[in-house]
């Protein structure tokens, strides 16, 4: 008696034992898939997954059991608690679709000279931009007769009327860069590295209403405007659907004489969107 209650006992431990695995089954960007079938093909039980990605199916642990979803390479799985399966997409992973981004700019050089505008562009893993940028207002310079100590070069001015600085600086800025992107692993995070014109101006209002830019000391070598060669760094990142942007640039004077050349840093943010593009082959 005691050997056939070791023997039943011994045989009800080996057998597999139903439980309810519970999981969730997502795409390769993490999204919820809803509609697709797990079986287990021996039993032939199935399970079709809720708006969440989630399914239950009464099968042991262990049990390989088949996920499928039309437009989805199907999959095999270990059955297992809490478990999570990824299905790929037949027409590529979120990272192969081109996704066309806007963004809003603002942007200010050192010292501040705030300035807005906007960037366009596409992108796959690689892709391009291009951003414009203007500031607040432009005032045109009459003529550098304003040295480095706001002293007036009256003999460089041509009006008859003395002139007195007012106390108002102008200062403008104006830039058009076009570049590189490319995305950053499998994170939705991309990087830009670009280059382009850039225009920076400093005026200074008289008491008639003229506006005269700062020389170095000598008039023949204006300070304003600042033409120079731009190029910028930085990241964008996508938040579902929301695109926000971070970057430095930096505008090299393209000065004459050569001794005059020098530089101006500037700090740029944007946001925006990012949309999904016709699929395009790379």
């Amino acid at each position: 008696m005691r050997k056939f209650i070791l023997l039943l006992t011994v045989t009800l431990l080996t057998i597999p034992v139903l439980g309810q695995i519970k999981g969730v089954v997502v795409d390769d960007s993490g999204t919820p898939l809803m509609g697709v079938v797990v079986q287990d093909p021996v039993s032939g039980l199935t399970a079709t997954t809720d708006m969440n990605g989630s399914f239950q199916l009464n099968v042991t642990e262990g049990t390989e059991i088949q996920i499928a979803l039309l437009g989805f390479y199907s999959s095999k799985a270990k059955a297992k608690p809490d478990m999570q399966v990824v299905l790929r997409n037949k027409k590529g992973s979120a990272s192969d679709e081109w996704k066309m981004f806007i963004l809003a700019n603002g942007q200010t050089a050192f010292p501040f000279s705030p300035a807005v505008g906007f960037t366009i562009g596409v992108v796959k893993r690689f892709g391009w931009y291009f951003n414009a940028m203007m500031g607040f207002g432009f005032h045109y310079r009459h003529k550098s007769i304003v040295d480095k100590n706001m002293q007036v070069h009256l003999s460089e001015y041509p009006y008859a009327e003395t002139p007195f600085y007012s106390g108002k600086r102008s200062d403008q800025l104006l830039s058009a860069t076009t570049g590189f992107m490319a995305r950053l692993g499998g994170v939705p995070l991309y990087t830009y590295i670009g280059a382009g014109y850039g225009y920076k101006s400093v005026t200074y209002e008289t008491n008639n209403h003229l506006w005269l830019a700062k020389s170095n000391g000598h008039p023949e070598n204006d300070l304003s405007p600042f033409h120079s060669l731009c190029a910028e760094v930085g990241l964008m990142g996508d938040i579902k659907g929301f695109a926000i942007s971070a970057g430095y640039e930096v505008m090299l004077g393209l000065g004459h004489p050569m001794e005059d050349v020098s530089c101006a840093h500037v700090i740029k943010i944007g946001i925006g969107g990012i949309f999904d593009c016709k699929r395009r082959n790379q």
